[in-house]
C-alpha cells in the first residue's frame, strides 16, 4: 500500500516539473510603457528563456520594418543571465514612432536547437498607443511644421548661408576697402600727372616767347597764337564761348574784375582787340609791344593761378 502511494507522488511531482518547465520556457516582449507621444523614445525588451543545455541559435528576427512610421534608434547588446538550469537572453531596442495611432507590434520568433530537432518559440504581440501632443493656449496661429529629419540645403539656400557667414562678409569688406584704396591712389596720381589749365597756358606762352626772336617783322602768326591761347584758356577756365563767338560778345557778361585788377582787365581787353586788328586788318604794332603783351599775359594767368590755389587751401 505504501509503495503505491510513493509511485503516485512521484508521478505528480514529475508532472508538476514538466508543467513548470513548459510554463517558464519561451519568448516575451516587454514595453516600458503602453502610451507614448509622437517622437518620444520608448524601449522594447525581448526576453528569451531556454534550458541551460540549449543555446540560442540566432538573434531575434524582427519584422518592425512593416511599420513605416517606426524608427529604430539603437539596439543594445544581448545580456545573458544564468539562473540554475535556465539561460535568460535579454535584448533591448530603443525606438520611436512619428504618427499617432494604436499599433500592434509584430511577434518575435526564436529558434533553439535541440538534440533531435529545432525548437521555435514565438512571443505574443503587444499593443502600443501613440498620441499627438495637445496644443494649449488661446492663439489661433498655427506654425509651419518643420521637417523632422535634416535635409540637404538647395543651391540658393546654401549660397545664402555662405553669404551670411562672418568670414565671407569680412573678406568682402576687405576687398571693398582695397578697391577704394586703389581708386584713391589712382586718382591722386592722375591729378598729379595732369597739368592744370594755368600750367598748360603758361607753358604755351613760354614756348611762344622762345620763338619770338626767330620771327621778324611778321607779328600776325605771333598774335594769332597769343589770341588762341587766351581764347582757349577763357573757354576752359571760365566756360566762355570765346572759340565760337566774337571776343567782345563772349566777354560781355564775364566779371573779370573778380580775378584781376581793373588795370589788368583793361590791358587784357586792349591786348585782345589789338590781336584781332593785327590778324584781320593787317595792323602793325609798335616796337616791343608784343613782348609787353606776352609778359602781361604771363602775369595775369599767374595771378589767377595764385587766387585759385588760395581758394583750395581755404577749403
Amino acid at each position: 500500500m505504501m509503495k503505491g502511494w510513493i509511485i503516485v507522488w512521484l508521478c505528480v511531482f514529475m508532472s508538476l516539473s514538466t508543467f513548470a518547465q513548459q510554463q517558464q520556457q519561451g519568448v516575451t516582449l516587454y514595453l516600458d510603457t503602453s502610451v507614448v507621444f509622437i517622437g518620444d523614445l520608448f524601449s522594447l525588451d525581448i526576453v528569451a528563456v531556454v534550458p541551460s543545455e540549449q543555446l540560442l541559435f540566432s538573434e531575434a528576427s524582427l519584422a518592425f520594418s512593416s511599420i513605416e512610421q517606426l524608427e529604430i534608434v539603437e539596439e543594445l547588446p544581448i545580456d545573458l543571465q544564468i539562473e540554475g538550469d535556465w539561460k535568460t537572453f535579454k535584448k533591448r531596442i530603443l525606438m520611436r514612432i512619428w504618427e499617432p495611432g494604436r499599433y500592434r507590434l509584430p511577434s518575435v520568433s526564436v529558434q533553439v536547437p535541440t538534440s533531435s530537432d529545432t525548437l521555435q518559440l514565438t512571443s505574443s504581440s503587444p499593443y502600443l498607443t501613440v498620441l499627438a501632443p495637445q496644443i494649449t493656449g488661446d492663439s489661433n496661429f498655427i506654425a509651419d511644421i518643420k521637417p523632422l529629419f535634416a535635409q540637404k540645403l538647395g543651391f540658393w539656400e546654401n549660397l545664402l548661408f555662405r553669404i551670411k557667414h562672418p568670414l565671407f562678409l569680412l573678406l568682402v569688406a576687405l576687398l571693398l576697402l582695397f578697391m577704394v584704396c586703389v581708386l584713391l591712389v589712382y586718382r591722386s596720381k592722375q591729378n598729379k600727372a595732369a597739368p592744370s589749365l594755368e600750367d598748360k597756358a603758361l607753358s604755351d606762352l613760354a614756348s611762344l616767347k622762345q620763338h619770338t626772336p626767330s620771327i621778324k617783322n611778321n607779328f600776325k602768326p605771333l598774335y594769332a597764337q597769343l589770341s588762341y591761347i587766351w581764347r582757349w584758356y577763357l573757354s576752359q577756365r571760365f566756360h566762355l564761348k570765346t572759340l565760337q563767338h566774337p571776343l567782345d560778345a563772349s566777354m560781355h557778361d564775364w566779371d573779370g574784375l573778380v580775378w584781376m585788377t581793373e588795370e589788368e582787365y583793361n590791358a587784357l581787353t586792349v591786348l585782345l582787340s589789338d590781336a584781332a586788328l593785327i590778324k584781320f586788318a593787317k595792323a602793325c604794332p609798335v616796337e616791343g609791344a608784343f613782348e609787353q603783351d606776352l609778359e602781361l599775359s604771363i602775369q595775369i594767368i599767374s595771378s589767377i593761378q595764385g587766387l585759385l590755389e588760395a581758394q583750395i587751401d581755404r577749403s
